[in-house]
């Protein structure tokens, strides 16, 4: 079953110019891009207050950034995380890609974008709520009160953000023949 997206992948044209504004700034968070590309590239903002656009808007993003860091003509390597998406100057130890070839594989594949549902989301915003929730005890955070003293530590490759992303991911690998 197919469902209706409020928006497309970004061609390459427009993916030019996302490059452009990329590139105008080496530290980025998510919403920032967003917001920037969005105005930049004079398409509609999506409804933040709505789960499937939201998730749309995000997945454009990330194919953008994943399709970038596939391009051998992108000056910089990409490092996309959970709180920000930096470039980085490639050395030889760097070849352009700094992030999980099965995220890669599930951003770069359009067919994600539109089988994902409403329902869809919603499990996967109630798995992360419940990993973070977890994750949060196993640092001993919520034993202590004070839930945001894991804000650092929410920034490393095992945080529910990039465990919840990276189930996406397995899943996808999985299921490729």
């Amino acid at each position: 079953m197919h469902y209706a997206i409020n928006s497309k992948l970004f061609d390459n044209q427009q993916l030019s110019v996302f490059s452009e504004l990329l590139l105008a700034k080496h530290f980025w968070n998510e919403h920032e891009l967003l917001k920037m590309a969005y105005q930049k590239l004079q398409l509609e903002l999506p409804n933040f207050n709505d789960a499937l656009s939201l998730f749309q808007s995000h997945f454009i993003l990330f194919n953008a950034l994943y399709r970038l860091i596939g391009n051998k003509n992108f000056p910089y390597a990409i490092s996309i995380e959970v709180t920000r998406i930096t470039l980085i100057e490639p050395t030889e130890a760097n070849d352009n890609s700094t992030t999980d070839p099965a995220l890669s594989a599930y951003y770069l594949d359009e067919e994600n974008l539109i089988i994902t549902s409403r329902s869809m989301i919603q499990s996967m915003l109630e798995n992360f709520g419940q990993e973070f929730g977890d994750y949060l005890q196993s640092q001993g955070n919520l034993e202590n009160n004070n839930p945001t003293a894991g804000t650092q530590a929410a920034q490393d490759q095992n945080t529910p953000a990039n465990l919840s992303v990276k189930k996406i991911g397995d899943k996808h690998k999985r299921a490729a023949p």
